[in-house]
């Protein structure tokens, strides 16, 4: 394994994570309160 192959990982792996971020941001935005109300326990 050589030094390009890790910074390779380590770019794909930082690419993922960007990813699911931007994914989790605009699945949020969109979904709104909607999903905050499912996600939420019910029992108090």
């Amino acid at each position: 394994m050589t030094i390009y192959d890790i910074f390779f990982l380590l770019g794909g792996l930082g690419l993922f994570l960007y990813g699911m971020s931007l994914m989790s941001e605009g699945l949020s935005l969109v979904a709104g309160s909607k999903l905050k109300k499912h996600l939420t326990p019910t029992h108090t």
